[in-house]
């Protein structure tokens, strides 16, 4: 006789379910390698629409990573790990922080996929001196005027702007902005209120004798 079929008679195949249980479990623990977690990652920013360079300077940096440190599954990967690794550089600390910002960008992925459990790379960074820009001097601006023609429109409107900028300290954004109504041409006043200010909610500039010939008030 024929054994019947029933509607729950399934066919199951064991040896499949114990691979995928053993890969799901090795992704719990962190042991998936550096090279297929990248490989991976290449793939979801490919699907993404990532730039080429990015994705590029993602792989350059994850095999420096993983050839100086010496490690091969995620799991070995901690803070320290890290360190040794921005320690080996002898780049500026700018080239470092660029560097370890790519780092954290693809361990954020690799937890994102679940194959780590902590974000323990957050509190890592490295103190970059950033250079203090010289502000313009107003024989600066003297000589930057003298180079416009005042007697046609658009040399008029540049000069206009570069001294609002320069007296105001207004940024370009809310200049770009500003409208007849924010002017008190009796008062020779620039009020300007929030719905065009980012910081604070209302400003108002006095402008000076000194400038109210080029602004033709």
């Amino acid at each position: 006789m024929s054994k019947r079929s029933g509607a729950f008679d399934v066919q199951v195949d064991v040896s499949k379910l114990i691979r995928n249980n053993r890969q799901g479990q090795s992704s719990k623990n962190g042991s998936v390698t550096l090279e297929k977690a990248m490989e991976v990652i290449v793939k979801q920013m490919q699907v993404s629409g990532f730039r080429e360079r990015t994705m590029k300077d993602y792989q350059l940096h994850w095999r420096h990573f993983e050839k100086v440190t010496g490690t091969t599954y995620l799991n070995e990967i901690a803070a320290d790990t890290i360190y040794i690794w921005l320690e080996s550089m002898s780049v500026t600390n700018q080239t470092k922080l660029t560097r370890l910002k790519c780092l954290k960008a693809i361990l954020t992925k690799c937890f994102d996929n679940g194959w780590i459990e902590q974000k323990f790379w957050k509190t890592i960074s490295i103190k970059v001196d950033k250079n203090v820009k010289k502000g313009a001097t107003s024989d600066d601006i003297e000589i930057l005027l003298s180079l416009l023609d005042l007697n046609s429109f658009v040399g008029l409107r540049d000069a206009v702007a570069i001294i609002t900028l320069y007296k105001t300290g207004i940024r370009i954004n809310t200049l770009g902005q500003l409208e007849e109504k924010h002017i008190d041409f009796d008062n020779l006043t620039l009020n300007i209120d929030g719905s065009i200010l980012k910081t604070i909610s209302y400003y108002s500039y006095q402008l000076t004798n000194r400038w109210q010939i080029y602004l033709k008030f």
